[in-house]
């Protein structure tokens, strides 16, 4: 995979865990606002039936008839408005939750596989997603590179040692190193090493 690549998929998960937190605290909202609605529909229906109460007790008092069946039909226009904007706002909870189901199962943190290989649903959210898991696996897979250039360093290191080694020898010697140069080398450098 591209570093492009890796970069756009990186980006994508990052959007894709932001709509699901937008989703939830629409959610939340949501759910505020429809107890809200509940609330005012249940007292907008106790207005009514406090009016409607009102109108047959005294059905001889016109002036009072008139007034209780206008704030009747204001509370019936406001009881309307507020039931056209619950279902509404159910409909939108709804439709929430299910993006929010949607993107958890694309996150693959809703579901788990037990060891016999079998899914079970899990609460989402309690378990890494496939992100955290790509995420770790590419911190390990760095820190591998990261030890494996220092060994290559090492390498290319010793390599240019011994090629500088062999030439020196050679101009002293104008003969290629055997085995026992070599050991007479290091062991000479150790000797040397230990003097100082």
């Amino acid at each position: 995979m591209t570093t492009e690549n890796t970069e756009e998929k990186n980006k994508n998960d990052y959007i894709l865990k932001m709509k699901i937190k937008l989703a939830e605290e629409s959610i939340r909202s949501l759910s505020r606002e429809l107890m809200n609605t509940r609330t005012q529909r249940d007292d907008a229906y106790m207005q009514l039936r406090a009016a409607d109460e009102g109108l047959r007790r005294s059905p001889t008092i016109w002036i009072r008839a008139e007034n209780a069946e206008k704030k009747l039909q204001e509370i019936q226009h406001k009881f309307d408005g507020m039931v056209a904007a619950n279902d509404k706002l159910e409909l939108e909870l709804e439709e929430l939750q299910q993006e929010n189901k949607r993107l958890h199962i694309r996150l693959e943190d809703s579901h788990a596989w037990d060891k016999n290989g079998n899914r079970i649903d899990v609460e989402p959210g309690s378990i890494p997603d496939g992100i955290d898991c790509r995420d770790e696996t590419i911190r390990l897979l760095k820190g591998e590179i990261n030890r494996l250039r220092k060994v290559e360093s090492f390498r290319e290191n010793f390599a240019y040692h011994l090629r500088k080694s062999t030439e020196e020898f050679y101009a002293r010697t104008k003969r290629l190193p055997d085995k026992a140069d070599f050991i007479e080398f290091i062991w000479g450098e150790n000797e040397s090493g230990k003097q100082d």
